[in-house]
């Protein structure tokens, strides 16, 4: 989130649907999506595929998919900026990152001559690339009382992953977000690099600093109808996002308005309840 985060995403944001993906009626538990595996290869992945099944068949049924309300004439266009000029001049973004407003920035990735722009460019060539590599769906947490053990990540294959991805007919599928880079998934480091413009990162001016954030570079793999809830970042920090290939759609709400805020609570509700003080403290975090 701080200072590192790629995202390749093939998605539509916040459940809405991608042209010509159907209306579904019931949301399909998405553990059926898995029947293309032959037993050999169900075999292979062991218990990773039937945990995966476990939490998956507990989807609720019956649920109507909508397709998104239309955009409001009340919202606002984001500041945008062509990636080659922001390369060649990186001050273009100062007055954006020392306020902390959003801006986009298109074709980065291809003036700062990714390697990235090349094998992420599509999902098959992504998958040539990199489809063996096991990356994240999700974690399985240790039941209460189970001592301090972490989280044990639940990992597939990305070949396997995309071919999830055509087969699942779930309302909200499973989407790849990890942000472990060892072993296989070393490789990816070598496939960007952070944009001049947030280079500075406060947690890397000592190793113990860094320690305390060892978390912070992301990348996230989805499919249509995957996507994350209304949120604001959790660790508070700054972010960039590149969008490598697909579509994805980011709604951004201010922290600042004469209305409630899209949790449903005034802004000075929510201060009092996160602890943080009235409005004449320092801004809240934008929500997305």
């Amino acid at each position: 989130r701080l200072r590192g985060r790629v995202q390749r995403c093939e998605e539509t944001q916040l459940g809405a649907k991608s042209e010509g993906v159907p209306r579904l009626t019931a949301a399909c538990a998405a553990g059926m999506s898995f029947a293309f595996l032959s037993q050999p290869e169900r075999d292979a992945l062991g218990g990773t595929l039937s945990q995966l099944e476990a939490c998956t068949n507990e989807s609720a049924a019956g649920l109507e998919c909508v397709e998104p309300p239309a955009r409001a004439g009340s919202v606002l266009a984001l500041a945008e900026f062509d990636g080659h000029a922001v390369a060649a001049d990186q001050s273009l973004l100062d007055a954006y990152i020392r306020d902390g407003r959003p801006v986009l920035v298109r074709d980065l990735a291809t003036a700062l001559r990714w390697p990235a722009c090349v094998s992420w460019a599509s999902a098959g060539a992504f998958v040539d690339a990199h489809g063996a590599v096991p990356f994240k769906l999700t974690d399985l947490r240790m039941p209460a009382g189970m001592g301090k053990q972490r989280p044990r990540p639940l990992r597939l294959p990305l070949g396997v992953y995309a071919r999830y991805v055509d087969a699942t007919e779930a309302d909200f599928p499973w989407y790849c977000f990890g942000d472990d880079f060892l072993d296989e998934r070393v490789a990816f480091l070598a496939d960007y690099t952070v944009p001049p413009a947030w280079s500075d990162d406060l947690y890397e001016l000592g190793a113990e600093l860094r320690s305390a954030f060892p978390a912070y570079r992301f990348m996230v793999i989805g499919g249509a109808r995957t996507g994350s809830n209304l949120h604001v970042d959790p660790d508070f920090t700054a972010a960039w996002n590149a969008l490598l290939a697909g579509t994805k759609r980011w709604a951004l709400f201010p922290p600042f308005s004469a209305t409630p805020d899209p949790a449903g609570q005034s802004e000075e509700s929510y201060r009092l309840k996160i602890g943080v003080g009235s409005s004449r403290d320092p801004p809240l975090q934008w929500w997305l």
